[in-house]
């Protein structure tokens, strides 16, 4: 699922990109506007999706890595 996420993210964050290059060829203010909202919407939800992706990149979904890095740190104050 993390490819896919990470592709999705690239692939929004491609169109954002595209549709505010176009922004600046719009002949009527609505159609720039449009674009520009487009834009920010698809970059907010490639930021969510790449947050989502770190989130459970660092986390696992049950939590496993986040105990496993507490481990050494108990171990290491529980000697003090």
């Amino acid at each position: 699922m993390s490819n896919m996420t990470l592709h999705m993210a690239r692939d929004m964050e491609r169109r954002a990109a595209w549709q505010r290059i176009n922004a600046a060829h719009a002949d009527a203010l609505w159609v720039w506007e449009a674009r520009l909202l487009t834009a920010e919407h698809l970059e907010r939800k490639a930021t969510e999706l790449r947050a989502r992706l770190c989130h459970d990149n660092s986390f696992g979904s049950n939590g496993e890595r986040a105990r496993a890095n507490l481990t050494p740190l108990r171990r290491r104050y529980a000697t003090v």
